[in-house]
């Protein structure tokens, strides 16, 4: 009974951290305001502090009896993660402290802390040396499974905040299709993880199929949900955490016989395979309109502000924990900070600094309570040391090292790496449902409850007792390595030979064999036709093939962008045509940098006008006007100054680079094309424009 209720009660505190956040806390119920006031108590400056009190005086007694318990580490303190995650909590609370004022109005201090907590003790009742202790461990994974599983099909509403052209992203119950995503790459390695643990676990062959069969179907439902998630985070967490299994097996494999140093061979050389037919695919297909392909390889998209607006978020997040590497900024305030100071201007909020867990710490809690989460992390990934192994009497004539793996921690572990890798590029450190999750794995992946696999010396050992030799003879290729082999090395040359030639082709000048080669590799099939245009009437003779290519593709792509209408004329001579000023265009290479700064700020508007007010007013603040400026646009625009005799070109530039069609009058001055007729810009232009400018 008293078993029964432990299991239930674990249960739903799962299904509460997990579903809590959104479910329960805009439900209309009893639950749903219950959740809600729980919140504003927890968010009240002046309960907080008795909350993290609780939980510090749980977390020193939960650390206590795990280090005075655990193998080696009172003799190698340095080497314990027990004492790495203290000093993470430790520098962490002082931070919290220091700016309580300030950190007491977020819940991000509170959530790390709580589900650190919870992790631990989840760890210490499923991990506790006994009978019964796979067993719960087994309950705490199957239970995640479950959960997790049921709520791929949890009512989808029409998504029009997350969208990946025109399709709707699955968000689930969380209302976010990348943790939505992350969850459900989570909970697919955990069921194959189990599924492998229950092959060779199960004693009975009913046993065995319906397990392997519950995992397999669950795995499909949660694998279907990730697909339908649109996140690449996701997409790469589970690839990884797919391939950490086998890995395991490998590595404990190479460990235990040098003969199967082969197999390790045959490993990489599939991985060398694999590697190099993506990368022949990229090239082939990357122009694909199949969506998950085209998702998959956006990676590689320059034009792709989704990872373009995270690696500026990560450039700020360097330079703020630079400033203050010790504190940081305090606990809920990394937004607000990098906002302020840190976010470039044409970037229109900070959200993108939340994407990225670890950067978030080093900025909340400064850079030693990162380091010290890191080696908190790898020390907990690694393989702890065994204790026993299996009775002599239970082994055949060779190790079977795939049973003698602790299948339920590789499988915590695969799942904890699932997370990390997605905590790199979506987050979710910092909210209950993957935060809780995590740190369960994570300890539990760490928890060695003395019936792992055995150690070589003590392998070796018994070999020698009971006169059982390894397969030690010498190893002769078979046909099918040696074939293997050959495929790797072609397959690898031709992939690197491919890149190379594509990757260097447009630092090349522009002749016949470089425009073939990027009409089919390196434009979109419909900008081939503008590639044709401008190759043939623009002299490009003494100019290189790259900016060509930018103009080619960079302008098609925005004509898909804009949300004004363009006539094909139009756009050729006033958008596509790169030539403005003879004494202004140089080598031609200044769309793509217009574009980057001024597309952001202007996406949304619905008229070439008024997106030209906005491209003034950021350029605005960019250039200044002096006497004697640089005589081209690209270098007025990298030194950051003009006069007033060649703003107009640049303007004109900046108009061309967002699909503004412009062009530049006698008098030098600027001209849009708006509601079917040339006319002048309705503010900042003439003098006026040319004044406020000099001010």
């Amino acid at each position: 009974m008293v078993a029964a209720l432990q299991l239930g009660a674990l249960a739903f505190s799962l299904a509460a951290l997990l579903f809590a956040g959104e479910v329960w806390k805009t439900s209309s119920g009893f639950i749903g305001s219950a959740t809600r006031e729980l919140e504003a108590i927890f968010l009240d400056s002046a309960t907080q502090w008795m909350v993290l009190m609780c939980l510090g005086f749980y977390f020193i007694a939960f650390s206590v009896f795990e280090f005075r318990s655990s193998p080696g580490g009172k003799s190698r303190p340095i080497g314990n993660p027990i004492l790495w995650q203290s000093a993470f909590v430790a520098l962490a609370l002082l931070g919290y402290v220091i700016g309580y004022s300030k950190s007491s109005n977020s819940k991000a201090a509170l959530v790390v802390f709580g589900t650190i907590v919870f992790g631990k003790a989840v760890s210490m009742w499923a991990g506790w040396k006994g009978s019964n202790s796979e067993s719960r461990r087994v309950w705490v994974i199957c239970s995640l499974i479950f959960l997790l599983a049921g709520s791929v099909f949890w009512r989808q509403e029409a998504n029009t905040t997350f969208q990946y052209n025109g399709v709707s992203r699955w968000s689930g119950v969380w209302g976010y299709p990348n943790l939505f995503g992350l969850l459900m790459g989570l909970c697919l390695v955990l069921s194959l993880g189990m599924a492998i643990r229950t092959w060779h676990a199960a004693s009975k062959r009913i046993w065995k199929s319906t397990g392997i069969f519950l995992c397999l179907v669950s795995g499909l439902m949660v694998g279907f949900g990730l697909f339908n998630s649109f996140s690449r985070g996701a997409w790469l967490g589970a690839a990884i955490g797919v391939i950490y299994l086998p890995c395991v097996l490998l590595k404990n494999q190479k460990k235990y016989s040098s003969g199967l140093s082969t197999f390790w061979r045959t490993g990489m050389r599939i991985v060398v395979i694999v590697f190099a037919l993506t990368i022949l695919g990229f090239w082939q297909f990357r122009f694909i309109e199949w969506r998950p392909a085209r998702r998959a390889f956006s990676v590689a998209n320059v034009n792709d502000f989704s990872w373009r607006n995270r690696v500026a978020a990560w450039t700020g997040a360097i330079h703020m924990m630079s400033d203050r590497p010790f504190f940081g900024f305090g606990w809920g305030k990394a937004e607000a900070a990098y906002s302020e100071k840190y976010r470039p201007p044409q970037i229109e909020n900070g959200a993108a600094i939340q994407m990225n867990d670890y950067f978030m710490l080093g900025i909340s809690a400064g850079v030693p309570a990162l380091v010290c989460f890191l080696m908190y992390v790898g020390l907990s990934l690694r393989s702890p040391p065994s204790t026993v192994h299996r009775p002599q009497s239970t082994r055949g004539p060779e190790i079977n090292d795939f049973k003698d793996l602790d299948w339920l921690q590789v499988t915590c572990r695969a799942g904890a790496v699932v997370l990390l890798v997605g905590f790199f590029f979506d987050g979710g450190l910092f909210k209950l449902a993957t935060g809780s999750v995590f740190w369960i794995l994570l300890e539990l992946g760490r928890v060695n409850p003395g019936w792992a696999r055995p150690s070589v010396r003590a392998a070796a050992a018994n070999d020698q007792e009971s006169g059982v030799r390894r397969s030690d003879a010498p190893c002769h290729r078979s046909r099918c390595e040696i074939w293997l082999r050959r495929i790797a090395w072609v397959l690898g040359l031709v992939a690197f030979a491919e890149t190379t030639v594509l990757v260097g082709t447009p630092f090349l000048r522009v002749n016949k064999t470089t425009l073939a080669i990027s009409r089919h590799y390196l434009v979109p099939p419909p900008a081939v036709t503008d590639l044709k245009l401008l190759a043939t009437n623009v002299d490009w003779s003494s100019r290189k093939l790259r900016p060509l290519l930018q103009h080619a593709s960079l302008a098609n792509y925005n004509r898909q962008l804009i949300n004004w209408k363009l006539d094909d004329q139009t756009y050729r001579d006033y958008v596509l045509n790169p030539l403005i000023d003879p004494r202004r265009d140089g080598q031609l290479g200044w769309r793509r940098k217009l574009w980057e700064y001024f597309y952001l700020p202007i996406r949304k508007e619905n008229d070439p006008a008024s997106a030209a007010q906005i491209v003034q007013k950021f350029l605005l603040r960019r250039i200044a006007i002096v006497p004697a400026a640089p005589a081209t646009i690209e270098e007025m625009w990298r030194e950051k100054r003009a006069d007033k005799s060649s703003i107009g070109a640049l303007e004109v530039a900046s108009f061309r680079s967002v699909g503004i069609p412009a062009r530049l009058t006698e008098s030098g001055r600027p001209e849009l094309f708006s509601d079917g007729k040339w006319q002048n810009l309705p503010e900042y232009t003439g003098p006026e424009f040319l004044s406020e400018r000099g001010k």
